[in-house]
């Protein structure tokens, strides 16, 4: 599996390049929002992107190369951090599907959560009911 480098570096000269604010967690690994996610392909897309991302391999690039390294190393680890957090994750997605604002208590999933949803056959939840249950 190859990192997913389209995203942070120029296809024509490949230099490392400014992504809008508005990139989600998701989309910083190329990878689709979805409540599971396989946790290997993010493991080795983190690691091969904090490779090429690290700032050790821009000492000699510009200052604001630099800078975007640094700033994208940290970006990078708060994303899958929070993204390997199941809980994380559905706080993440509810925030970014607009159903969480910022300010609120932070919420609690549910009791059951980690035996109803670890299964692959309560996988096909849908992320509406999981919501619900989030909110409550």
């Amino acid at each position: 599996m190859s990192a997913p480098v389209g995203t942070h570096f120029c296809s024509a000269c490949g230099k490392l390049q400014q992504i809008p604010q508005s990139l989600d967690y998701f989309a910083l690994f190329e990878m689709p929002k979805k409540l599971w996610i396989e946790m290997d392909g993010l493991e080795q897309k983190f690691l091969q992107l904090s490779w090429k991302l690290h700032p050790d391999n821009f000492v000699n690039a510009t200052e604001m190369e630099r800078e975007l390294s640094l700033q994208r190393s940290s970006e990078l680890n708060d994303a899958y951090r929070t993204l390997r957090d199941p809980v994380g994750r559905v706080e993440y997605l509810l925030g970014i599907e607009g159903e969480r604002k910022e300010g609120e208590k932070k919420q609690q999933a549910p009791r059951n959560f980690s035996k109803r949803f670890s299964s692959s056959t309560n996988r096909s939840t849908s992320f509406a009911k999981l919501r619900n249950q989030v909110a409550t």
